[in-house]
């Protein structure tokens, strides 16, 4: 197995930091190859979904009182939710093109996807929650989760369609970093929560005051 021979030959201290070396070799065609790591992202991504329809859920939850005006439609995370997870499928049940790809590289190479890809998925959605929370507030819970697409659409492309590893090096660069080990979407899980309890004592104070 690649990741195993990455993981006994080139690192001596297997762990979180670890993980960042095998999308690294990826991008430099010494490890995973651009099919394996696509179909990975792509098996990682409802996953991550249904995390952030977690952190959505929990924010929507405390802003409710505040804000009853704020909704939460279920239709538009669900809708892409079942999107992403076609694909998950179809990366599982379709076909490699390249002959050096294989099934139980994609598999192996998914839990570092869901850690590395998924935080960065993660940190655009949350980002992309905080700057509807503070341009259009109502639709924050309801859209916010497409941050995720802005980071994973190169991955399709690398799952199904041949010659398209030219655009592996950027992506791996902004997969691997673009969370830094859960830090980023941890920090700004950490703002949106402070947020709402924020508002709800400035609520509450404003309640008592009038009564």
């Amino acid at each position: 197995m690649k990741i195993k021979r990455i993981f006994s030959e080139r690192i001596s201290r297997p762990g979180p930091a670890a993980a960042l070396p095998i999308l690294a070799l990826g991008a430099g065609g010494c490890g995973p190859n651009s099919e394996e790591i696509g179909r990975a992202m792509l098996l990682a991504s409802p996953l991550v979904m249904l995390v952030f329809f977690g952190f959505a859920r929990l924010l929507f939850v405390l802003w409710r009182k505040v804000r009853p005006d704020f909704s939460m439609r279920l239709a538009p995370v669900s809708w892409t939710t079942g999107a992403l997870a076609l694909l998950a499928i179809l990366a599982l049940a379709l076909p490699y093109h390249d002959p050096n790809s294989d099934e139980g590289e994609v598999l192996n190479l998914t839990g570092v996807a869901i850690y590395l890809g998924g935080s960065t998925m993660l940190s655009a959605q949350l980002l992309l929650y905080l700057f509807l929370r503070l341009l259009a507030p109502p639709r924050a819970f309801t859209w916010s989760h497409l941050g995720a697409l802005i980071i994973l659409w190169p991955a399709p492309f690398l799952a199904f369609v041949p010659g398209s590893g030219v655009i592996l090096d950027p992506a791996i660069m902004v997969w691997a970093f673009g969370g830094f080990w859960g830090i980023v979407p941890g920090v700004l899980l950490s703002i949106a929560i402070l947020d709402a309890v924020l508002a709800r004592r400035r609520h509450a104070r404003i309640q008592a005051a009038l009564s």
